[in-house]
C-alpha cells in the first residue's frame, strides 16, 4: 500500500511508511521555506537600504559642516563643488534604491516605497529652500546650483562667479553661516530621519516584518512537526 501511494506521488517504489512521511513532510516544508527565504531575503533589502538612506543623510550633513567651517570667500567655488558631488553620490544610491524592475532588470530595494518616495520629494525641492530670508541671493538656485531631471544636483559655474561677485557677503553667509546651508541640511535629515520621519518610520515598519517573518519561520517548524504526526498516523499500519 505505502508503495503504491509513493509511487503515485512521485516519491518512488521500495518505500516504508517513516521514509514517505518524511519525504511528504520535508516537501511540504521546502515550498514553504522558499516562500519565507524570499520575504526574508526582500525585507532585509529593504531595512539595508533605509539604513544606508539615514547614514548617508547623517555623513551629508557632518561632511558640509566640516567642510564649511572657516571657508572664505576664495574657497566657496571648492565647497560648493564638493557638497554638490556629495549630494549627488546620495541621490544616486537612492536612485538605484527605487529603480523600478523590468525583464532585464531587477528592482531596487525601496522600490514603490512611500519613504523613499519622501526623501526624493524633499531633495527635488532642495535647491529652492529659502536659507535666508534677506537680500537678492536666499536660495541654492539664486546661485546657480539646480536640480536635473534625474534629481542630481548641477552648478552653474558662471551663474555662481556672478553671485558671488555681485554679492560675497551674502553667498558666503548662504553657504558658510550656521543659519545658511549647514542648517538647512540638518533640518532635512531631521524631518526624514526622527520622530514620525518618512526614514524613521518605514524603519521601524520594516523592523516589524522582520519579526513577523521570524515567527513564521518558528511556526514552519512546528507546523511541519504537527504534519509529521498527522500523516505518520494516517500511514500508521499501511506498510
Amino acid at each position: 500500500m505505502i508503495t503504491s501511494i509513493a509511487s503515485s506521488l512521485g516519491i518512488g517504489s521500495g518505500i516504508n511508511t517513516k521514509t514517505l512521511v518524511a519525504e511528504l513532510a520535508a516537501n511540504a516544508r521546502e515550498a514553504r521555506e522558499f516562500t519565507i527565504v524570499g520575504r526574508e531575503r526582500s525585507n532585509g533589502a529593504r531595512i539595508s537600504a533605509i539604513a544606508s538612506l539615514k547614514d548617508g543623510l547623517a555623513s551629508l550633513v557632518k561632511d558640509y559642516a566640516d567642510s564649511a567651517s572657516g571657508v572664505d570667500t576664495a574657497g566657496l567655488k571648492k565647497l560648493v563643488n564638493a557638497f554638490v558631488s556629495g549630494f549627488n553620490v546620495l541621490q544616486g544610491s537612492l536612485a538605484d534604491a527605487v529603480r523600478g524592475g523590468s525583464v532585464l532588470v531587477s528592482a531596487g530595494a525601496l522600490s514603490g516605497d512611500s519613504a523613499a518616495r519622501a526623501v526624493q520629494a524633499e531633495f527635488r525641492r532642495f535647491s529652492q529652500v529659502e536659507l535666508a530670508t534677506t537680500g537678492t541671493y536666499k536660495s541654492l538656485s539664486d546661485i546657480g546650483i539646480a536640480v536635473s531631471r534625474t534629481g542630481a544636483l548641477t552648478l552653474d559655474v558662471a551663474k555662481f562667479d556672478a553671485a558671488v561677485a555681485a554679492a560675497p557677503t551674502e553667498v558666503s553667509a548662504l553657504l558658510v553661516s550656521s543659519t545658511g546651508l549647514s542648517s538647512a541640511l540638518g533640518a532635512m535629515r531631521d524631518r526624514l530621519t526622527l520622530g514620525n520621519g518618512a526614514l524613521s518610520v518605514a524603519s521601524a515598519r520594516y523592523e516589524r516584518i522582520g519579526t513577523a517573518i521570524a515567527r513564521e519561520r518558528v511556526r514552519m517548524e512546528d507546523d511541519n512537526g504537527r504534519l509529521v504526526d498527522r500523516l505518520t498516523r494516517s500511514f500508521g499500519g499501511m506498510d
